[in-house]
């Protein structure tokens, strides 16, 4: 009976173990190692004569993603949608760059959101406008005195993605500046 028991502690022992590598390991980087991490990410074996610089960080609400943006050795704004695990650490979910003004939908464990992220770096712009051409769902943002700018909004419950948007752009006097799909 006494080993019954025994092998059965042992089961219970590895499957929780197993549990706690598997969702400890994906999370090592740290915010000391981030910007290098990240440059690895990017220009994967040519990391060693290549560098970003990052711009701005944030927290979507009070989920366990981050957004990232930063800038590669180019001039191109880029992003990183990054997870942070129980140890406090990071994993990269996704990144991408592209526009310097640019609309992403992002999944969290709280659903979806719409992010838009770019460059304002000669503030001509005050407000951007975010439609979305394939369902119902629309917001805007306000980027006034913001060099470089993340915002998000939840997505309802019924939109799984609001992409493709059109970005309308705007300047301290409500003028349309430009348009970027």
């Amino acid at each position: 009976m006494k080993k019954r028991w025994f092998i059965v502690f042992v089961f219970v022992l590895l499957f929780f173990l197993s549990y706690a590598i598997a969702t400890y390991l994906p999370y090592q980087i740290d915010n000391v190692t981030l910007q290098q991490d990240l440059t690895e990410w990017v220009y994967k074996e040519q990391a060693d004569s290549k560098s970003i610089e990052i711009l701005r960080t944030t927290q979507v609400d009070h989920t366990s993603s981050h957004i990232i943006l930063f800038e590669l050795e180019s001039g191109e704004i880029a992003f990183a949608h990054m997870m942070q695990g129980w140890n406090g650490k990071f994993k990269i979910v996704e990144s991408g760059w592209g526009p310097a003004i640019t609309y992403r939908d992002i999944q969290t464990k709280s659903g979806g959101y719409g992010v838009i992220y770019g460059d304002n770096s000669n503030l001509e712009i005050d407000s951007i406008r975010a439609d979305s051409l394939g369902v119902s769902f629309g917001f805007s943002a306000d980027v006034s005195n913001e060099l470089y700018f993340i915002k998000y909004t939840k997505l309802p419950t019924s939109i799984q993605t609001a992409f493709p948007m059109e970005l309308r752009l705007y300047d301290n006097n409500d003028r349309e500046i430009d348009r970027v799909n």
